[in-house]
């Protein structure tokens, strides 16, 4: 059996094609059936969830990622990845959240609105929302130092793992991640 995590692949006609990012937000509506008027609760839960596309594989790269995503032995292992650069940020930034724990004071670096870092401790993927504001939640009134290095802990979202060959023997894949937290 594996350890945990696992290091992902570094070929680098393994890098995806695309990224389609999810930020996932617990909320629960209510809505009266005499009146038709809302009430919203949101509760703390806050993640993402990536879906990696990769173009057409040869088949000896395919074998390598299919081989890597089954030793995660599904939904039970996790692995580092790391986006590629152009999403993240320039520079690490020091940042102490709040009592909500979603706003922040800088105490050091800038802050690229839309970009992202990831928290050295927990491995999170985090974005700046706004110039104080970022997604997801992290633990209130704590200090974090956002980089660019660590990269962001993510499991299989499901057990299952599709792919489909086709008769010029190119593998296509696509598969969902969520974060391991």
């Amino acid at each position: 059996m594996p350890s945990f995590p696992l290091t992902y692949p570094t070929n680098t006609k393994l890098a995806p094609r695309s990224i389609d990012f999810t930020s996932k937000t617990i909320a629960t509506q209510f809505r009266s059936p005499y009146t038709g008027t809302t009430q919203t609760y949101r509760y703390g839960g806050q993640w993402w969830e990536l879906t990696l596309t990769y173009a057409p594989l040869f088949q000896t790269d395919a074998e390598e990622l299919t081989g890597f995503l089954n030793a995660l032995a599904g939904t039970s292992g996790t692995f580092t990845y790391k986006l590629p650069s152009k999403f993240l940020i320039s520079s690490n930034v020091g940042i102490t959240t709040t009592a909500t724990g979603n706003d922040f004071t800088v105490s050091s670096g800038i802050v690229q609105v839309g970009k992202y870092g990831y928290d050295g401790s927990s491995k999170r993927l985090v974005q700046f929302t706004t110039a104080t504001s970022l997604f997801p939640k992290l633990i209130p009134s704590t200090s974090y130092t956002i980089n660019t290095t660590t990269g962001v802990n993510l499991r299989l979202a499901t057990n299952d793992i599709n792919f489909s060959v086709d008769e010029m023997m190119l593998t296509g894949i696509t598969v969902p991640f969520v974060e391991a937290i």
